[in-house]
């Protein structure tokens, strides 16, 4: 999702003399935004050993996830901060990013600038970024992960039950 600005980024990245390049997973990118610098994988299969392996070789070898859309789910987020990866997304509501802990939400508007110049304050200060890329993963094992989820559920019905809210009328 928003592979355009996503684009741009990259472009912009690299004409500030960043080797920059872009690692696009689950979609086939028009000629137009491909170039040496993007690596392209239509689709990965994760019960596929092979594809399972290219996968988690992108996430560990990215620096950040750039997801500058309005369409944005948050499994990608969390996959993410998995693999101790920050993101950059637009603040759109239900993606669970937390600026300066797992990445950044940029305001709705925010153009591909503005998502490089993140990216840029974070080559100048490299400590930063590794704090970054820990607070990231320390959220994930915390919150976004299929067990904190299944907590948080309990305890919400725990509550509830508690409070009598759903006790049988």
């Amino acid at each position: 999702k928003g592979g355009p600005m996503a684009f741009e980024v990259m472009e912009l990245l690299r004409a500030r003399g960043v080797d920059a390049r872009l690692t696009v997973i689950g979609a086939t990118p028009p000629a137009f935004h491909r170039n040496a610098h993007v690596s392209v994988h239509p689709a990965l299969d994760k019960s596929v050993p092979a594809e399972r392996t290219r996968f988690e070789a992108a996430f560990r070898e990215s620096h950040f996830l750039v997801q500058p859309s309005f369409e944005s789910w948050g499994f990608a987020f969390c996959e993410a901060a998995a693999y101790s990866l920050p993101s950059l997304c637009l603040a759109v509501g239900g993606v669970p990013v937390q600026d300066g802990i797992t990445g950044h939400n940029l305001p709705p508007g925010a153009g591909a600038a503005e998502f490089a110049d993140i990216i840029s304050t974070y080559l100048k200060d490299p400590e930063r970024y590794a704090a970054l890329r820990r607070s990231a993963r320390a959220d994930f094992e915390e919150n976004l992960n299929w067990d904190a989820w299944g907590r948080k559920v309990h305890d919400l019905f725990d509550a509830r039950l508690t409070s009598g809210e759903l006790s049988d009328q």
